[in-house]
């Protein structure tokens, strides 16, 4: 039961966290929901006397589970900020060339000024 757990259920919570289907608040309830159902799926198995079979958890495994999932936490949000990075460089290159853009009208536009100034008093001369 716990590898199917592990593989299918938590997988699928993963994977979903990291195509962005789901944020990483939906991803921490559904963990915290499905360790309440881990739960009462064992209590139930307690109470048909079927626990006397289990394994006791070794001390630290719950914290090493914790360690693990905190970890793939992190290499998610790492993959989000490199993602980001990236759009920000995107768009700073962006803005670098709107930016020239900018500079090269603004000189146009000056040069159609001194022109029109040219030619008014041009005017103004005759």
């Amino acid at each position: 039961m716990k590898k199917f757990i592990d593989s299918d259920i938590l997988g699928s919570i993963k994977a979903n966290l990291e195509v962005g289907n789901i944020t990483l608040d939906d991803y921490n309830q559904l963990l915290e929901l499905l360790n309440k159902l881990y739960q009462q799926i064992v209590l139930q198995y307690q109470r048909k006397g079927g626990d006397k079979e289990m394994k006791p958890l070794l001390p630290g495994a719950k914290l090493e589970a914790e360690n693990a999932m905190l970890a793939d936490e992190k290499a998610v949000l790492s993959e989000k900020n490199a993602t980001l990075a990236g759009e920000n460089a995107a768009l700073a290159d962006k803005n670098a060339v709107l930016e020239d853009r900018n500079a090269a009208l603004e000189n146009e536009m000056e040069i159609l000024r001194r022109k029109l100034h040219e030619i008014e008093n041009g005017r103004r001369g005759q």
